[in-house]
């Protein structure tokens, strides 16, 4: 057993060097915890409005992802599966992957860099962009460990009588070879990209809004037998994404809202590009009461963060409020 405890605090200060124009905040998370001691995250963001329809502003800050209790105390074995060569470990072999937590393991760090331009072209058009880089150490990457002979007999058995309960069997007498991965703490990189967006209020009662994010993810190892966490980092975010938003208040009582989205590939979890489209009419006959017919995905299903996909689907939602 592990006693954790953890202890947090924030203080933050907002100066107005010049009124109106030039705006200096300045703030720190503290933290302690059990794995790493004494965590700081400072932040410093300035805002400039050099007029009514111009604003600058710029940030730096750090941050820590400290180590949750499994990085340090956990073992699962992840893969249970058979050699891709017999001859490696002997006939009717099964090869089980584990990966445990390490002592070693230290929080992963990221410093974050962000500048960004704000512009009203009029009282009805708006547009936001922002520049940012982050620069990301120690990373956690799964690192193979040799097992001696009595360790490999010790993690062998554990993990036979591990599966055979999951897996209702009771008895499990095939030979098996345990490769062991301990986290550590070897892989730093950057992300650097930008984003945009635009809003336009066409009437009263009609807004429409758009984005468009770039994303650019290096990643590197150092002195690591690790072979899947950098391209799967590199490859489970989108380098492209685009959205469009259409929110009409027809009359007090009536809403239709459309959201258009396209979103890239991501390669390491076997996901090609895809573009869905959302709406939502409303209707209220009474303050308390709205009446809503909702359309998802209604382009195409796709599976999006995992195997399953998300299905083209139509439903009535009532809400009462009381």
């Amino acid at each position: 057993t592990r006693d954790q405890s953890l202890f947090s605090s924030f203080v933050q200060n907002q100066m107005d060097i010049i009124p109106d124009r030039l705006t200096l905040t300045v703030g720190s998370k503290f933290e302690h915890n059990e794995f790493t001691g004494y965590e700081v995250q400072p932040a410093v963001r300035i805002l400039w409005t050099p007029g009514e329809r111009h604003s600058v502003w710029g940030a730096v800050s750090r941050a820590v992802r400290a180590p949750a209790r499994s990085d340090h105390d956990g073992s699962i074995p992840v893969q249970i599966r058979r050699p891709s060569s017999e001859g490696d470990y002997g006939e009717g072999t099964i090869v089980i992957d584990t990966e445990s937590g390490s002592d070693d393991f230290d929080s992963e760090e990221v410093v974050a860099y962000e500048i960004g331009y704000r512009l009203c072209l009029t009282d009805r058009v708006w547009v936001d962009i922002a520049i940012f880089y982050n620069e990301y150490k120690g990373l956690e990457t799964m690192e193979a460990y040799i097992l001696s002979d009595s360790e490999e007999m010790e993690s062998s058995r554990d993990t036979r009588s591990f599966n055979a309960e999951i897996s209702g069997m009771q008895n499990w007498d095939t030979a098996s070879h345990i490769n062991q991965f301990y986290s550590e703490n070897r892989m730093k990189g950057c992300t650097y990209g930008f984003e945009m967006t635009a809003d336009w209020k066409v009437r009263n009662w009609w807004r429409l809004s758009s984005m468009y994010s770039y994303l650019q993810m290096q990643m590197r190892l150092t002195n690591s037998t690790d072979t899947k966490s950098k391209s799967k980092i590199e490859g489970s975010s989108p380098r492209h994404q685009f959205s469009a938003r259409s929110t009409m208040n027809i009359t007090k009582k009536l809403e239709l809202d459309l959201w258009l989205r396209y979103v890239d590939n991501l390669p390491a979890r076997h996901i090609p590009s895809y573009t869905t489209l959302d709406t939502r009419l409303s209707w209220r006959p009474v303050k308390t009461l709205e009446l809503s017919l909702i359309g998802q995905d209604l382009l195409d299903s796709h599976p999006e963060f995992s195997a399953h996909e998300v299905e083209r689907s139509a439903y009535f939602k009532v809400t009462w409020k009381f």
